[in-house]
Formats: C-alpha cells, structure tokens, sequence
C-alpha cells in the first residue's frame, strides 16, 4: 500500500498549503488502494505536467486553455490541487503568462514529489 500523508506525518487536503503536494489519501481512494493503479497513475502523471509545463509558455491563448484545462482535471484527479488551482486560474484567463512560473515552481515540486515516493 502507499504511504499515506498521515502516515509520514503530513497533514491531507486540499485546504493545507503545508502539506505533501498530492493528497495520498485522495489518491488511494481514487485508487481504491491499489499500489500498482497508483504507481501508474503517477507516472502517466509526472510525464504529463512535465509536457504540459514545457508547452504552457509558448502556446497561443486559446492552446494554453485547452493545456491548462487538460492538467487542471488531471491534478484534481490524483490529489495534486494546488497546481491544480495555478492551472485553473490559468484556464481562466489563457492569455495572462503572470501565473507561468507559478505553475512550473508547482510542477517541479510535484514531479519531485512523485520521484521521491517509495511505490
């Protein structure tokens, strides 16, 4: 099974700005607590934001919608809900590149966060 936030001693949700940058808890449920279901995920994951990330800055507006709509339900799904938020908010206004690093910053400590995992 993953180890969960509560169990390394990090607190869960997606109200906590000092926790883990994915909800472990939300991702076992979505999961239904299988290792290798999550295992996948994550990696389909990783190699998603780090591609969308690396097409964001470049892309015309209506394509940055389209990027940061696809992360944005895909962050959601997993439990990673602050770059999930970043990537809404982005949605929301595609042709504003102010919260551009924001994201990259999100998506490198999520990346890292998922190398970091013992699955």
């Amino acid at each position: 099974m993953i180890v969960r936030d509560s169990e390394i001693g990090l607190s869960t949700g997606q109200f906590n700005p000092g926790g883990s940058p994915i909800d472990l808890e939300h991702l076992a449920r979505q999961t239904m607590d299988d290792v290798e279901i999550q295992r996948e995920v994550l990696k389909m994951f990783s190699d998603q934001v780090r591609s969308v990330v690396e097409k964001m800055a470049p892309a015309a507006p209506k394509e940055r919608f389209a990027l940061a709509h696809s992360l944005k339900g895909s962050a959601r799904s997993v439990g990673a809900f602050a770059l999930a938020d970043c990537a809404e908010e982005i949605e929301s206004r595609p042709e504003d590149e102010t919260p551009l690093p924001h994201l990259s910053l999100l998506a490198d400590e999520v990346c890292d966060f998922i190398a970091s995992l013992k699955i």
